[in-house]
């Protein structure tokens, strides 16, 4: 007759439990890769306030849409191709100057070999999300002392989850603060849709907030202008701050879901009192 010790009945329970978190890992992970079909997908509509040949029509120049169906796993997110904000740490990537209008575009394979990891997670990168394409920012610069140089702008063949692609990108060692490159100003039809999720480009902080909060870009760039929306459209809050971080007061604004634009990048905040 087989006995089996505690220490072996212990190491096949903790197994079974280390078998669980590994599937469950995987199947988040397989959740937040799924795209949504072609039928869920709306054209998200966007009310430019800074150029009046927009107002009151739909702006929305990179195409961006939102998961409108019920049912789907990522229902409410926004999906794009373009364009996603990449700066390398390293100078990781090495193209011959060019003039700096000229549309200098890029497989990860052109990334150095000697950064294995980086490679690895950008081919991991495309096999979640589909075929991928790094456009240099600035194809004039090719000093690698010049973090400007380090700097492409990232489009997908397909349609991809916004924020599914952002999170993976902030894993990836080697990168700095990407972020989603966007132009919105007030949505029309779907006004609910910006959200805490989605922007990447901006931080709030608290969000809910009840007297004040506090703002700024992800990229750690000065901020030129902010403007605070109501639920209604209506501007309630105009500066020019042209710092990188900004406390603003809200002692003097009602409850409710408010819109903060800061340099054409929108976030919704909450304002509980």
């Amino acid at each position: 007759m087989a006995f089996t010790t505690i220490a072996e009945a212990s190491m096949k329970f903790f197994g079974k439990i280390v078998l669980v978190g590994l599937l469950v890992l995987a199947r988040s992970s397989e959740v937040r890769a799924q795209v949504a079909t072609v039928e869920c997908l709306t054209s998200w509509c966007i009310d430019d306030q800074y150029d009046s040949t927009h107002y009151g029509i739909c702006h929305n120049p990179d195409s961006v849409k939102v998961d409108t169906c019920s049912g789907s796993l990522t229902h409410g997110e926004l999906y794009g191709k373009k364009w996603f904000n990449v700066r390398f740490d390293p100078y990781a990537i090495s193209l011959p100057s060019a003039p700096y209008d000229t549309v200098l575009e890029v497989r990860w394979t052109s990334i150095d070999t000697s950064y294995t990891s980086l490679r690895t997670s950008f081919s991991v990168l495309e096999s979640k999300f589909g075929t991928l394409w790094l456009r240099k920012g600035s194809p004039d610069l090719t000093d690698p002392a010049d973090s400007s140089s380090h700097v492409y702008q990232m489009r997908f063949e397909n349609y991809v989850c916004i924020d599914s692609v952002v999170n993976d990108l902030e894993n990836i060692a080697g990168l700095v603060r990407p972020y989603f490159l966007s132009n919105p100003g007030i949505l029309l039809s779907i006004p609910t849709q910006v959200d805490t999720h989605f922007n990447n480009f901006l931080l709030i902080y608290p969000n809910p907030a009840s007297n004040s909060f506090t703002l700024r870009r992800r990229d750690g760039l000065a901020m030129k202008e902010i403007i605070l929306y109501s639920q209604s459209g209506q501007k309630v809050l105009t500066c020019t701050p042209n710092a990188t971080e900004l406390q603003v007061s809200i002692t003097h604004l009602a409850n409710g879901n408010y819109y903060v634009n800061c340099d054409q990048n929108v976030k919704k905040i909450n304002i509980i009192k």
